[in-house]
């Protein structure tokens, strides 16, 4: 009984030592490959989501500009079909 007692404590200890530190460390090195893993994964994530948001920015600013120069050439041919019209009726009140 004795004997028996000694035996399994023995071998208890013997394998929870070395597999308590065997857990230890694949739990850190599990750990550590999850976080680089995530790290990298975000890293990816945050990379590609900041080019979709340039190149809409870039779109959206193309467009923009593009809108603006339509609505400077419209406003500028409203402009100068006005003053000739005056300068029509001008010449004509004139004659």
């Amino acid at each position: 009984m004795k004997s028996m007692s000694f035996k399994s404590s023995s071998s208890n200890r013997g394998r929870g030592g070395r597999g308590a530190s065997a857990d230890v460390v694949i739990v850190i090195v599990v750990v550590i490959v999850v976080v680089v893993v995530v790290v990298v994964v975000v890293v990816v994530v945050v990379v590609i989501v900041v080019e979709i948001v340039v190149v809409a920015a870039v779109v959206v600013v193309k467009v923009v500009v593009v809108v603006v120069a339509v609505v400077v050439v419209v406003v500028v041919v409203v402009v100068v079909v006005a003053v000739l019209m005056c300068l029509c009726k001008i010449i004509e009140k004139t004659s």
